[in-house]
């Protein structure tokens, strides 16, 4: 009997999926060992042999009632060998253990392409990659037979098994020479085949040379002379193609590829859904509704051998019915497309799954910035670039389509996010050390700052599978407090400045599980990402712990103010119908901290100028100012008959203004205490008052459709703007005092001339009424200032004031949008409303960055004293509460409205409110 190669019998074997363990008995049995001997050698009964050997005999397709099967087998692997160590003399063509590939599906453009590249481009080097399975090896199979007539020689070889870079050079230079070996083999000897003749090599499987647990690209210890070969293929002139498959690219490619050079990398991803139902088709009938064929297949992301494991499922167990599968929804995670995956995940850097963790954990598309944001680890930035460069080399992530954000394959996510929850359950129910939970200490289980779709998403795969586990593992939840106390202990005492996530982790799983948090101590912890919204913290110590990444407050409702601190912008306050008003950080979307304001609606909060007042507005038909530093009530003006809509601060400060429903608007002197002045001129009530920029003039809007203009002095109605045909919400004055624009409940924004009173524009648009309008401090890059308007129609508008023209329409709340504001620097957008979110919007690419939740009622305003150290807010409640922005302390809660307070504002001198 001829010899034939070990590495030959595994390709072989593998082909049949025999194991390991199968094949080792069948290596033995082969080499003529008795199945006593065998199991002398393996240490196992003979019977476990013959089982073994039976397994083989079968998944060849040799009966049982076979006599001699050994022999049978032996012959198989002789006539493969024979045909695989044939080369046609003419054309010299050997695809040694190549697979045969009788059914191809797709991949006629990507063919395409490689075609360009080797034979018209005569590109030198050319590299084919993708996740395992993907189909990287049936292509360059197809790519080689179907090129083969443009070469003299064409070699076929795999490196699964990862032959020595000596074993291939001399089988590749045998195959050359036609078995007249030289006596030199190396490099150099088969660069100068491959300039003497037209030669196509393809070598499969280069990862197995590759080194795991590195960035990409690197090689194992004893295989570097590969890179060398590739480096010098892709460098030096010859006429030849070397085509290599991998599930992750060489740093040779890396470094000479580009469209122009002869070097060239082609990224397959999965198949098309008509290709990719042709795997079904092939082995039968099977049924299904067309949604349900096309979740099917983005479930696997078209991966071919995913789809082809599936579909031996859906048939052999669901009838090949495709809708009775999908509606188990059952894991996409099974058999061997776990360990397909495995794979990959074992070969990464430490870095590099720390990503994934967050990518998967994150449940939505992450971006640079926010993957910079999570990881804690001392990670550069450099050091991140390089991971996820990486990472996307390997073709385990991918960018969000026309966005810089990065996402995983709804596979791959999967198992991340299983093998996560297995990692971290194991580390929280194992011995107490702080070695066994640093994935608990650098990864959360929850984002509290992110959109409610997600955070639920979250709880549902990754915080209720973390409980079950522990539930089994403890059994009742005193047993679980006692453990996981026992982990906040850890960190105090070792590493309470640099504990992580795992504090606000351990919070949200006891939360998550109804445990009563009372009496216990967080003090000095990092207690980050914790969801403490509708939690009763009575009686539990956080003192000295850094709660700048959690949430606290959850008795929210209907987001009526949103304002931003006019200090620096990085504070923006949020007030809502059940009188409560939350502080949160701009740039992260962190909740500082709120309070319960009223007891009723708050309309409007406004800081004076000077940030030392605050003035508030309520449905008790009172105006109430508060002295910041001292919480001291200074004064209420009770004249108005019904609510009041609008209260704000003249600019010196010494005048507040106030608007009413008793179709009046009042002018308080401070330095009196007294009405100085009323206007009257309305015919119904009055929603809105804004001042000019000098403070000589008062705007008010109405119910009755009109705008109307005032001398602040003398209290003359200087105009009546007419063209409104319904209730006006809200007026506001150009920066240089010559523009006012006003907004309508009949969907328009209208501009008017200030010193003629003639409308200058309408700008239509909305399709039902506008709440508010807010007006960019700073002219935009787009040219100008911003108007903008905020509907029922769920938008907001952005429009040029000089141009009238709509720049940008910003989708995203699912109900009336109430309040729009600026940031100081006109960069951003706050908008709230009855969906209980505020979101922030990038005004230079109108991009939502941030969304705040977790609002169960209704703020009417909110103000930020000028410093930027108190903030006020109007509230359903009656009443207007003050925080000190520093401490997140509530230093005052200001009571003795009868009503809704709709209004607060500072004073800008003053020291009262």
């Amino acid at each position: 009997m001829m010899e034939i190669p070990e590495s030959f019998l595994r390709a072989v074997t593998a082909e049949h999926n025999v194991s390991e363990a199968e094949v080792i008995a069948l290596l033995l049995a082969l080499a003529g060992q008795t199945a006593e001997s065998i199991a002398t050698t393996l240490k196992i009964s003979a019977a476990a042999v013959r089982k073994r050997l039976g397994s083989v005999y079968q998944k060849f397709d040799i009966a049982g009632s076979t006599p001699g099967k050994l022999e049978v087998i032996r012959s198989i692997f002789q006539e493969r060998y024979q045909l695989s160590t044939v080369v046609n003399t003419s054309s010299c063509y050997d695809f040694g253990e190549a697979p045969d590939v009788p059914v191809f599906f797709g991949r006629e453009s990507e063919l395409e392409i490689l075609e360009q590249w080797v034979n018209k481009d005569r590109s030198r080097l050319v590299g084919i990659f993708g996740m395992g399975g993907i189909g990287k090896t049936a292509l360059s199979i197809k790519l080689a037979q179907k090129i083969q007539e443009q070469f003299e020689y064409v070699i076929w070889r795999s490196l699964r098994h990862a032959p020595s870079v000596k074993e291939i050079f001399a089988d590749l230079i045998e195959f050359f020479s036609k078995k007249n070996e030289p006596k030199e083999v190396g490099i150099s000897q088969l660069i100068a085949y491959l300039r003497k003749h037209r030669c196509l090599l393809v070598l499969d499987n280069v990862e197995s040379v590759l080194l795991g647990g590195d960035y990409v690209g690197q090689y194992r210890e004893g295989y570097e002379e590969y890179g060398e070969f590739f480096r010098q293929v892709g460098e030096v002139p010859h006429q030849s193609c070397l085509v290599l498959t991998s599930r992750e690219s060489p740093k040779e490619i890396i470094t000479l590829e580009g469209n122009n050079l002869k070097v060239k990398s082609l990224q397959l991803s999965g198949l098309e859904n008509i290709a990719a139902k042709s795997i079904f088709v092939g082995k039968g009938d099977f049924s299904g509704s067309e949604k349900d064929w096309n979740k099917l297949i983005n479930q696997y992301a078209g991966n071919p051998l995913a789809l082809k494991i599936v579909c031996n499922t859906i048939q052999e167990v669901f009838g090949s019915n495709i809708s009775e599968f999908i509606s188990c929804d059952i894991s996409v995670l099974f058999g061997d497309i776990r360990n397909l995956l495995e794979q990959q995940f074992n070969r990464l850097s430490n870095l590099e799954k720390e990503i994934l963790y967050w990518l998967g954990t994150n449940c939505k598309p992450t971006s640079f910035v926010e993957l910079q944001a999570d990881i804690i680890s001392t990670t550069s930035q450099p050091e991140l670039i390089e991971a996820l460069e990486s990472l996307r080399r390997r073709s385990l992530i991918f960018n969000e389509k026309g966005l810089a954000k990065f996402m995983l394959q709804a596979v791959v996510m999967e198992y991340i996010i299983s093998q996560f929850v297995n990692q971290v359950s194991e580390e929280i129910v194992s011995e107490v050390t702080l070695e066994n939970i640093s994935l608990l200490k650098n990864h959360a289980l929850l984002k509290v700052q992110t959109e409610g779709k997600t955070r639920n998403a979250q709880i549902r795969l990754i915080l209720e599978p973390v409980i079950e586990k522990l539930i089994n593992k403890f059994g009742n939840k005193d047993r679980i407090k006692e453990h996981l106390l026992k982990i906040i202990k850890l960190l105090q005492i070792n590493t309470p400045l640099t504990s992580g996530y795992a504090g606000g982790n351990i919070i949200n799983l006891l939360c998550h599980l109804g445990i009563d948090l009372s009496g216990c101590d967080f003090s000095t912890l990092k207690i980050w990402q914790a969801y403490l919204i509708n939690v009763n913290l009575h009686n539990v110590n956080f003192a000295n712990s850094d709660l700048s990444k959690s949430v606290f407050t959850g008795i929210f409702d209907s987001i009526l103010s949103v304002a931003f601190n006019p200090a620096n912008g990085e504070i923006v306050a949020t007030g809502d119908a059940d009188g409560r008003i939350s502080f949160w950080q701009a740039t992260y979307g962190e909740q500082l901290f709120h309070w319960k304001a009223h007891a009723n609606w708050v309309r409007t909060v406004a800081f004076s100028p000077d940030g030392k007042t605050l003035v508030s507005c309520s449905d008790d038909h009172t105006v109430k100012l508060w002295d910041v530093a001292s919480q001291k009530h200074l004064m209420t003006f009770e004249e108005h008959t019904s609510w009041v809509r609008s209260v704000v601060f003249s600019p010196d400060g010494k005048i507040v203004a106030s608007a009413s429903s008793d179709k009046t608007i009042r002018l308080w002197d401070l330095d009196t205490q007294k009405c100085w002045k009323i206007f009257k001129g309305h015919s119904n009530f009055v929603r809105s008052v804004a001042f000019s920029p000098n403070g000589k003039i008062l705007a008010s809007g109405s119910a009755d459709q009109t705008v109307k203009l005032w001398d602040v002095k003398t209290g003359k109605c200087l105009k009546t703007l007419e063209g409104h045909t319904k209730l006006v919400q809200s007026v506001i004055f150009s920066s240089d005092g010559e523009i006012i624009a006003s907004c309508s409940d009949d969907k328009t924004v209208k501009l008017w001339d200030v010193q003629t009173g003639k409308l200058l524009k309408t700008l239509s648009g909305h399709t039902n009424l506008i709440h508010s309008i807010a007006l960019s401090p700073i002219p935009s890059s787009q040219g100008g200032e911003i108007i903008a308007s905020c509907s029922d129609d769920k938008t907001v508008k952005l429009w040029n004031i000089q141009t009238g023209k709509l720049l940008k329409t910003l989708s995203g709340h699912s109900n009336s949008i109430l309040s729009v504001a600026f940031s100081p620097d006109g960069k951003t957008l706050a908008s709230g409303g009855y969906d209980k979110t505020v979101r922030f919007w990038e005004i230079e690419n109108y991009q939502c960055i941030q969304i705040l939740q977790g609002y169960t009622n209704w703020v009417h305003d909110l103000a930020l004293s000028p410093d930027g150290k108190i903030i006020a807010s109007s509230n359903d409640d009656k009443t207007v509460r003050l925080w000190d922005v520093q401490t997140e302390e509530c230093i005052s809660t200001l009571e003795g409205h009868a009503g809704r307070l709709w209004s607060v504002a500072f004073s800008p001198l003053a020291g009262g409110y």
